[in-house]
């Protein structure tokens, strides 16, 4: 995110921005886990999450915080 071209932002929260081809998304491990964590106190007993690539470096390891 520091190096992104369209701006900086903090962890979480997941920033987007609009761009002549739509809205960009970004997502990390802190936004990641408010979804886990909302959607934990609404009663989901697990989540899921495709990526195109590789997975968000300690995503597991937040899964497996929220979700022993």
């Amino acid at each position: 995110m520091l190096t992104c071209s369209f701006g900086t932002w903090d962890a979480g929260r997941s920033p987007h921005c609009t761009t002549s081809s739509g809205d960009l998304w970004f997502e990390d491990v802190a936004s990641m886990e408010e979804k886990v964590q909302t959607a934990k106190k609404r009663g989901a007993r697990g989540v899921t999450y495709w990526v195109v690539g590789d997975e968000i470096d300690g995503y597991f390891d937040m899964v497996r915080r929220n979700f022993p």
